[in-house]
């Protein structure tokens, strides 16, 4: 079967992160990416004063589509660049038309509005650029952190870039290697974190954790846990709980927060999350607690 195949639009004050991590994320899963510059092949500066090199221009990269996705990240400058482009509209009028991927992180998804695509698509994006993207109601708008609907795909900000990278990946590759890029992701020391998402816990959780959560120490069982709790799935945290072979497991409606000792199946602690004004008190309740 051949390769899928990703074309990344780089424009000045983009995102770092939201760049380079689902640009990685694919390369492991074997998406031939290919980052664009919009204005050239230049060295292209990005919203905090990273430069990063793309792999060709965009004219230059168009000559070589079409592409499976066309992906683009956030930074306010930077979509606002993509939504001024010509070629970028033209990009995306094409990919909409044959029913391609398009896939946009952070503000970018604001480029889709101001080249009319996607209208009618429930989307998500960094809630500072909410009023924006609903301005003519043209989508609908949804609070999850990485949202789809039909092909469109759309995400929040730098803190979702990897399950942004990974949904792209189980939308070409399917479901399985996503979860093997999540296991290999985890094993790396990122570790995984569940979010309870406000509903009851399901029984045999504490199973599924001791069996499809544990390797050497390290979080990891992606699919072993989804079957638990679907979309309640939160990864990625920057925790140190998979140190001490402890999981946190927040409790998204009370703001309580369970680790549990995966090694005995035992409650270690509970600790009550203070309501921190956003963005502090959401990036808590949202698994970034620190065990």
């Amino acid at each position: 079967m051949a390769s899928k195949r990703a074309l990344v639009i780089l424009a000045k004050g983009a995102e770092e992160m939201e760049t380079v991590i689902p640009t990685d994320v694919m390369r492991r899963a074997g998406i031939k990416v290919t980052v664009a510059g919009l204005t050239g092949k230049e060295p292209v500066q990005c919203s905090r004063d990273v430069f990063i090199c793309p792999d060709a221009s965009l004219e230059d990269a168009r000559k070589e589509g079409p592409y499976d996705v066309v992906v683009l990240p956030g930074g306010n400058l930077g979509a606002q660049n993509l939504s001024e482009s010509a070629a970028v509209k033209d990009i995306l009028k094409d990919q909409e038309s044959r029913k391609g991927l398009i896939a946009a992180i952070c503000a970018g998804p604001t480029a889709l509005l101001a080249h009319g695509i996607g209208y009618g698509s429930k989307v998500t994006t960094h809630p500072l650029a909410k009023d924006k993207m609903m301005n003519g109601a043209h989508y609908s708008y949804s609070e999850s952190r990485v949202e789809k609907d039909g092909n469109i795909l759309t995400s929040r900000g730098p803190g979702t870039s990897f399950e942004f990278g990974l949904a792209i990946v189980e939308t070409l590759l399917g479901k399985e290697v996503a979860e093997q890029e999540v296991d290999w992701i985890s094993e790396m020391g990122l570790g995984c974190n569940v979010q309870q998402c406000g509903h009851s816990w399901k029984p045999g959780w504490k199973s599924a954790l001791k069996s499809g959560c544990k390797r050497q120490g390290r979080m990891s069982g992606f699919g072993a846990i989804q079957e638990y709790y679907g979309t309640c799935l939160y990864l990625f945290t920057l925790s140190g709980c998979h140190a001490s072979q402890h999981l946190c497991l927040p409790k998204a409606a009370s703001g309580e927060v369970t680790v549990v000792d995966i090694m005995h199946e035992t409650q270690v602690q509970t600790h009550s999350i203070p309501l921190w004004p956003q963005p502090y008190g959401s990036a808590l309740r949202n698994g970034m607690w620190q065990c």
